[in-house]
């Protein structure tokens, strides 16, 4: 069982705002800060944040791009495991 998606729309034309975009759910200029090099605020509530919190085990395959990779930035996020390449 899953889900197909067949339509999806970016934030941004270039890979950070729109991973941002969809970590977030928000448009990547309310951002307060570049979030390559800052990561979120803790007050935005990520998508996997909130499928980790419901019980999801969840993870990042691929380029990071989106703050500090270190354990506290990975558990504000929501992550349990990353994996970067490239």
């Amino acid at each position: 069982e899953g889900t197909r998606f067949t339509r999806f729309y970016v934030a941004g034309a270039t890979c950070n705002p729109s991973r941002s975009g969809f970590m977030s759910s928000r448009n990547p200029a309310t951002l307060p800060n570049y979030n390559q090099d800052y990561g979120f605020p803790e007050s935005h509530t990520t998508i996997t944040r909130l499928l980790h919190d419901a019980g999801y085990k969840t993870g990042h395959v691929g380029k990071w791009h989106i703050g500090p990779r270190n354990n506290s930035t990975l558990q504000s996020l929501g992550m349990d495991e990353v994996k970067v390449m490239g």
